[in-house]
């Protein structure tokens, strides 16, 4: 596997001490989502009064339904202030409603607006590296060899709704899709980058590959395989996919023992 370090930072958030930073929370007219020429225009208001785009982010689309846009831009070096340029915004063709972000404090520009996240319609919460290395180790310390079963457990839950999440998106019994989405939405979530060795339906025995999990990378230099949470995923989630009570998972290899990669033997 090459070119493992593709970092996308999804942070809502811009430091930039000493700057004159906005922020614009900008509502599209369901009638948008096919209209070309909208960001042309907004980016020609921009360029003609000196403001440089810090960050820009669009929500997920759905034909219909009124399309949410995320805008930082820098306005130190421009003559045009946060409220005219919010004033322009608004008048730009199929813009339903643009709202003002001010930063936080002295050059902390924070999205403050948007007080939920969704992933696929579904709410969605971002855990920092600090947050999810306290619940995991935390857990372990505090619980020892029971901590370890907790998070296995847990995983299994976790691993058989979302099997249930996915059937409900995609919307048909389809082994060969089901694990594409799984892989991919495994990926996306940051979670760590899944490679299919085999899965054999009529054995139910499958062979997976994780690189760069967000579990294990937590740990170094350990005598034994560190796969708690994401080995119970799997085994929730494959025994949905092979409709079973219980799946197997051995971790055979792992990154915090100097692997690869983390390895998972499942057997029904």
């Amino acid at each position: 596997m090459k070119n493992m370090s593709k970092i996308l930072d999804c942070g809502r958030y811009i430091y930039l001490p000493r700057r004159k930073l906005a922020g614009y929370a900008i509502k599209f007219s369901p009638e948008s989502l096919l209209k070309t020429g909208i960001l042309k225009e907004i980016t020609e208001i921009l360029t003609d009064n000196k403001v440089p785009i810090l960050f820009l982010s669009l929500s997920r689309p759905s034909l219909g339904e009124p399309l949410d846009a995320l805008l930082f831009v820098d306005l130190t070096d421009s003559k045009i202030d946060e409220r005219k340029l919010q004033n322009e915004l608004n008048r730009v063709n199929y813009v339903a409603d643009v709202k003002l972000i001010k930063p936080i404090f002295d050059g902390m520009l924070v999205d403050v607006y948007f007080e939920k996240l969704s992933m696929g319609s579904k709410r969605a919460v971002l855990f920092r590296e600090p947050l999810y290395s306290a619940l995991i180790k935390e857990t372990v310390k505090r619980l020892g060899s029971g901590g370890f079963a907790l998070l296995y457990h847990i995983g299994v839950f976790m691993g058989k709704n979302v099997y249930k999440d996915y059937l409900k998106i995609l919307g048909r019994e389809d082994p060969e899709s089901l694990i594409e989405l799984g892989k991919a939405f495994f990926r996306m979530s940051g979670f760590g980058i899944v490679e299919v060795v085999y899965v054999d339906l009529k054995k139910k025995e499958a062979l997976l590959r994780v690189y760069d999990s967000f579990e294990c990378s937590l740990y170094k230099n350990e005598k034994t395989p560190m796969s708690n949470l994401v080995r119970g995923i799997f085994a929730g989630w494959f025994s949905e996919l092979l409709k079973i009570p219980e799946v197997k998972v051995t971790e055979i290899k792992c990154i915090a023992v100097g692997d690869k990669y983390c390895e998972f033997l499942m057997k029904g």
